[in-house]
């Protein structure tokens, strides 16, 4: 396999420079290697190698033929996975063997709990990689070992300490003009071409062009002057896509990431630098200008995002006011700065890599009496936040005994069963495919056992097609793929607020929860108009230690049946939710794969509220 080509295409298809630091762009490489034809096995072991989590192995061909033989697949310590009799294999004198567990169970614990594969767990909604040298952090280094790990093995501490900077970076970095200029923009505007297709369109809105007030033409350094001019390129474009134009497009920034969830974050970023009159002026002048009904539809700013930044600019104005009563906002506030490595190190921060928080989307260096502070803020539209963005083939870690109902690789299988055998039986369906190529070659590759997404795709759309036209027999091909995913999630549900898969989930996300970067004032977030931040954290669950937190999380069902993630802090005391558990096939009756995602529970959302008038009060 020509794997440069391979990954060449990819980033043609998907994303200028791929961050697989960043779980979004780990998650479209999968989807893109299973449409390529490759087996999900081979997947999972190309993704571990890409992350340096792949293990080693074996050299021995004997050894590797037995394993092949006996479905083990290769762990990097030397072991085979446990079958499901519950029997792990070892590497001795050139044979595989079980594994003593007499022996084993002597085996150090916090060893045991290093080889056990982490959830991948996101703080962010809409993840916004700024390039080469941008980190999303999307696994964070936390890990909960004990208190009695060797001092080389527990996890650092984060620097947050502002270094004197040169006023020539700080120049460069806050009071530079935009690149590339004006007129080198206007035509790449004028004649966007995708990458991987040979479309050109224009992007460039109808006139009037967009053009910022008189007034506020001058806020650099305090806000970078790149990102002002920034705005207005971005409200006079139109998107292509969700995804494009990417950054790179605006200005020589590589990266990915939805365009709009980023322009949110720069107008965020640029008001918090402003006084409460020049944020007034520019709301304004922004909404007037986005009310032309002469716009296409396709925007990349529009009003939901100037609202969005109103309510984050609020939210972060009512926690600094608090947590620096001596400072005198915004005059105070040095520099704002996104998540890119120039801005941050522009600020005196070192080492991005290790100090920056855990989901940060922008920065603000605030003049304090005991001097310059970082504070670190990421950004949330509004209370439909993200907290975790997995997978069902999770499952299989956290059980080694899955139940074929919840094993997602069994479903995948008998998921592409049903529609090749639907093909074969559809006299119609067959007809099509002698005039559909694309079509034919699809059944006959998953027929052959070479199924892909892609081609999952292609029949379930042409059966789809046939049940609008009134095909008694593709409506029962596809009432059978929807009872068989409904009945995949509804077991799920059931079985994530049960034993092993809730005791081993919990484990997973106790360490990794995005409250912990927030209890720990790592950073903290601005969701909406309300701030989730350590004083509100107390508010709500009377304890602002993420230790206490850690140890009291639960997962339960709702009276609606959805299950949850809740504290609760002793025995007989409320429940709090805090993320609503969401189980859903990612491509509807033909990607096989269930997203397993957690997303903040709509009770958690209003005691946040509740917490923000009490801490806050109500302006």
């Amino acid at each position: 396999m020509d794997w440069n080509k391979l990954f060449n295409d990819f980033a043609d298809k998907y994303y200028a420079v791929p961050d697989f630091t960043n779980e979004e762009h780990v998650y479209a490489l999968q989807n893109y290697l299973i449409e390529k034809g490759m087996l999900v096995e081979d997947v999972d072991f190309a993704i571990k190698t890409l992350l340096g989590e792949a293990p080693d192995k074996p050299t021995n061909p004997k050894i590797a033929q037995q394993a092949k033989k006996m479905g083990l697949v290769w762990k990097r310590n030397g072991y085979g996975p446990k079958d499901k009799k519950g029997i792990t294999y070892k590497v001795d004198n050139d044979k595989l063997v079980p594994v003593d567990d007499k022996k084993d169970d002597d085996k150090d614990d916090k060893e045991k709990e290093k080889e056990e594969p982490k959830a991948t767990v996101t703080g962010k909604d809409a993840v916004a990689d700024r390039g080469k040298d941008h980190n999303t952090d999307v696994n964070s280094d936390y890990t909960d070992r004990g208190m009695d790990e060797p001092e080389d093995d527990k996890p650092k501490k984060k620097d947050k300490t502002l270094k004197k900077v040169s006023s020539e970076i700080e120049e460069k970095v806050f009071n530079s003009d935009i690149s590339p200029d004006n007129d080198e923009f206007e035509e790449k505007n004028k004649n966007f071409v995708p990458k991987g297709t040979k479309i050109k369109k224009d992007l460039s809105n109808p006139p009037p062009p967009y053009k910022l007030p008189k007034e506020l033409e001058n806020l650099a350094p305090k806000v970078p002057k790149k990102y002002i001019q920034m705005i207005e390129r971005m409200v006079n474009t139109q998107r292509y896509d969700d995804f494009k134009p990417p950054i790179s497009h605006f200005i020589d920034e590589k990266g990915a990431g939805r365009i709009s969830a980023q322009a949110g974050e720069i107008l965020t970023l640029a008001t918090v630098g402003m006084s409460d009159e020049q944020a007034e002026l520019f709301f304004n002048s922004m909404n007037e200008h986005l009310d032309n009904s002469d716009r296409p539809s396709k925007q990349i700013i529009d009003k939901s995002w100037v609202k969005a930044a109103i309510n984050n600019r609020k939210a972060i104005y009512n926690r600094l006011k608090k947590k620096y009563p001596d400072a005198n906002l915004p005059d105070d506030i040095e520099h704002s700065a996104w998540d890119t490595e120039t801005d941050v190190n522009g600020l005196g921060l070192e080492n991005y890599k290790e100090n920056k928080g855990f989901s940060t989307d922008i920065y603000l260096k605030i003049n304090t009496p005991d001097g310059p502070v970082l504070d670190e803020i990421s950004l949330k539209k509004d209370k439909n936040v993200n907290f975790l963005n997995s997978g069902a083939g999770k499952f299989a870690d956290w059980d080694p005994d899955l139940p074929d109902s919840i094993n997602q690789t069994v479903y995948r299988e008998t998921q592409r069963k049903v529609l090749v055998d639907a093909v074969g039986v559809n006299l119609k369906l067959q007809q099509i495919m002698n005039k559909d190529e694309k079509l034919r070659k699809a059944y006959e590759e998953t027929k052959a056992g070479k199924g892909s997404r892609a081609k999952s795709k292609l029949l379930r759309n042409a059966l789809t097609e046939l049940a609008k036209s009134g095909d008694k027999s593709a409506e029962e091909v596809l009432k059978k793929l929807n009872e068989s995913r409904a009945k995949f999630e509804e077991e799920s549900v059931k079985a994530i607020s049960e034993n092993p898969l809730k005791e081993n989930m919990l484990k997973e996300i106790s360490t990794e929860f995005p409250l912990k970067a927030v209890s720990e004032e790592e950073e903290s977030m601005a969701i909406g108009d309300m701030s989730l931040d350590k004083d509100t954290m107390k508010e709500i669950f009377g304890t602002d230690n993420y230790e206490d937190i850690k140890e009291n999380l639960v997962a339960e069902r709702g009276p609606d049946g959805k299950p949850y993630v809740g504290y609760k802090a002793g025995v007989g005391d409320e429940v709090i939710p805090i993320a609503e558990i969401k189980i859903r096939e990612d491509g509807t009756n033909y990607g096989g794969q269930f997203k397993f995602e957690m997303v903040l529970h709509k009770d958690f959302a209003a005691k946040l509220k509740t917490a923000n008038e009490t801490i806050y009060g109500e302006e």
